[in-house]
């Protein structure tokens, strides 16, 4: 495992693939997520030059997952899904909401 990769992802880079390609542009993308866009632009640019790929094409009207973004965009999917199930898990059971009912 690239311990580079390891040590620089964060929840937030999930989170800015997945807004980048529902919003279409990083203007978009950026409030979505409440950062400016130059925050989002710099996340991004620091994202792709760890990965060594560019995960969107630039275009004047928007922006497109590149055939590695779409990838990317899959497992940025799937984690922040496994993450909003573990909140949602957890909370129940730190409430009392599992458990057996006798």
């Amino acid at each position: 495992m690239n311990s580079k990769l390891t040590t620089f992802l964060k929840f937030r880079h999930f989170a800015l693939i997945e807004a980048i390609a529902d919003q279409g542009t990083m203007h978009r993308a950026a409030t979505a997520l409440h950062m400016t866009q130059s925050t989002a632009s710099k996340m991004l640019a620091d994202l792709e030059t760890i990965l060594g790929a560019a995960l969107f094409d630039r275009a004047p009207r928007g922006m497109t997952p590149t055939p590695l973004g779409r990838y990317a965009l899959a497992v940025a999917r799937t984690q922040t899904s496994n993450i909003a199930r573990f909140e949602e898990d957890f909370i129940a059971r730190r409430d009392g909401g599992y458990g057996t009912l006798s």
